[in-house]
């Protein structure tokens, strides 16, 4: 296997993982007094190996790496959580290895089929999706993003528009320089974007239903993925799910909203989401079915 870094704190014999390391430290200090929670640094990431070879990025791989984290950890399964391309992976992860994953808890990051009906509905969303193409050039993306001290990159994490929306949890300048230290080491940027450029063609798109109990936790003011591909993941999950949107927060859910995030997932694994509805399909009766979370405390990353 891959070294694959892994933060994590002792707890029970019940495992949380959570994928990126360091977004996660507000999770990991939440849940490890019942959990043996860790936060993964998945390959190309954080220290973990850093292949520059396309094909160490396929999707077979990335799923071996979770596997065999959870098997190297000495589980059988845990409860999964991930973000943006880490949720992208743990859908898929529940896809292909239902047996591991006792709970589904992703956070703005659609089921990968609701993902491509979106942009095939939603000139939005294929407008915000060119990114995807364009990292798909090589070397250019590279530049383009170590341009200017890394600017891009800066505007995505903390600007006023992509970044997190919350003021009391924008990060530090110290907390974003560890963000983008590994990033701008020589060749650091190209496995990250690998990600893009695998998963375009590999078997991305499936459209298999989850049949995991599963949570959606969204952050309405998302500006690189629609709101509407986060309630299109009816289609796609057989067992129980529910769907939150947290409002005046952004695509950086867990670290923008920390104790709200925090407050679901216990409701969620204590069962405290009582009816953990099959959301309806488009065109039906929505009443009851969406909880519209408000920011419930003190105003509250990324694989």
């Amino acid at each position: 296997m891959k070294h694959l870094p892994v933060s994590g704190m002792p707890g029970s014999g019940n495992t949380a993982s959570f994928g990126a390391g360091y977004s996660w430290r507000h999770q990991l200090c939440e849940f490890s007094c019942q959990y043996h929670t860790v936060a993964l640094d998945l390959r190309g990431c954080g220290d973990s190996d850093a292949p520059s070879q396309l094909d160490e990025y396929t999707l077979e791989k990335l799923l071996y790496d979770i596997r065999d984290t959870i098997d190297e950890l000495g589980h059988t399964r845990c409860i999964l959580v991930g973000h943006d391309w880490g949720g992208m992976l743990a859908w898929h992860f529940a896809l292909e290895r239902p047996d591991m994953v006792q709970r589904l808890i992703i956070m703005n990051a659609p089921h990968p089929a609701a993902w491509l009906d979106a942009v095939l509905r939603h000139p939005k969303q294929l407008l915000r999706s060119g990114h995807a193409c364009f990292f798909q050039l090589p070397l250019l993306p590279e530049i383009a993003l170590s341009l200017d001290d890394f600017k891009l990159l800066r505007n995505m994490l903390c600007g006023a528009r992509l970044g997190i929306s919350n003021k009391a949890r924008r990060l530090t300048e110290a907390q974003l320089d560890g963000y983008l230290y590994r990033l701008s080491q020589p060749g650091g940027l190209t496995p990250p974007l690998n990600y893009f450029r695998a998963f375009l063609s590999d078997t991305l798109y499936k459209h298999e239903a989850i049949g995991v109990t599963t949570m959606l936790i969204w952050g309405e003011d998302d500006s690189i993925l629609v709101e509407g591909t986060s309630g299109g993941i009816c289609p796609y999950i057989r067992g129980p799910v529910a769907v939150h949107t947290i409002p005046n927060c952004s695509h950086w859910v867990q670290e923008d909203r920390p104790e709200t995030v925090n407050k679901l997932i216990w409701d969620f694994l204590l069962d405290m989401d009582v009816s953990l509805p099959i959301l309806p399909q488009e065109g039906s009766e929505s009443v009851g079915t969406e909880a519209k979370v408000l920011n419930s405390g003190p105003a509250g990353n990324h694989i």
